[in-house]
């Protein structure tokens, strides 16, 4: 099973009764299960964009977006949220959730049953544990969602998205607001999930070198369009960054992972 992208064209009105601005522009992208990839790029440069649209939540203007060789729109929004969950980069929760019920959520998306039934059953709890304890969060079950930091809601927010169970993961932004050790910790369930569990990871991410040290295979965005693509060690050179950031950047050499990027 594959999530592919094929010539993907996407613009939005740069402003009221403007010209629109191309966000995409022919861009082609294949996601495989088994592998942790990920996207990077300036600001602006369309992986938001990008990875909305592999989530079936932008339409784009040309091209398509096929899942196992098969329109994504030809699916019903159900059986979507069963193969690709999606955690976008911000959320802003609009009712008081408990953690356990918001978690419970992905549970309902992968059991195929409705949200306002009885009461949890104990395999249903038994997997909100469990996607609890991959983010390091079991101990905040009982807690609210809008009583916890920032760093902790992100971490319960992708626990729900692990409890669908899906095929395909997608997150912008996951590490945002998470402290380093955190960070490390979801890298490398991110990559066990892929390598282990067979899962097909897309992450989003401004931390190059968070990226190129847990990802398989990183893809640049710039200009509307795929800059690079390849293994990290191949795309953390001067080469392939320095269209990006001009002279504003270094590279310091890391033995044994690609080298480090720091602002100049």
């Amino acid at each position: 099973m594959e999530l592919r992208a094929d010539a993907l064209q996407l613009a939005y009105p740069a402003s009221a009764g403007q010209v629109k601005r191309p966000v995409l522009s022919g861009v082609d992208f294949q996601l495989d299960l088994g592998r942790f990839q990920a996207l990077a790029g300036p600001n602006g440069a369309g992986k938001s964009t990008l990875m909305r649209a592999l989530a079936g939540l932008h339409q784009p203007d040309s091209g398509r977006v096929l899942l196992d060789g098969e329109p994504l729109d030809s699916r019903s929004m159900a059986e979507r949220a069963r193969i690709i969950g999606y955690l976008p980069q911000e959320v802003q929760p609009h009712f008081h959730f408990s953690v356990r019920d918001c978690v419970l959520l992905g549970v309902r998306v992968h059991e195929q049953s409705p949200w306002f039934e009885s009461a949890p059953s104990a395999s249903a709890l038994a997997a909100i544990d469990r996607a609890l304890d991959l983010v390091d969060a079991l101990d905040l079950r009982e807690r609210q969602l809008h009583e916890l930091s920032g760093g902790e809601r992100r971490r319960v927010l992708l626990a729900s998205v692990l409890a669908q169970e899906p095929r395909f993961l997608l997150l912008d932004e996951p590490a945002a607001m998470l402290d380093l050790s955190h960070q490390a910790a979801l890298f490398t369930l991110l990559k066990r999930l892929a390598q282990e569990q067979g899962l097909g990871v897309l992450c989003v991410s401004h931390d190059w070198n968070l990226a190129s040290t847990f990802a398989d295979h990183l893809t640049i965005l710039h200009d509307a369009g795929v800059h690079a693509s390849g293994s990290p060690a191949e795309l953390m050179t001067e080469r392939v960054l320095t269209p990006l950031f001009g002279d504003s950047y270094t590279l310091l050499p890391r033995p044994g992972h690609p080298p480090v990027l720091l602002p100049q």
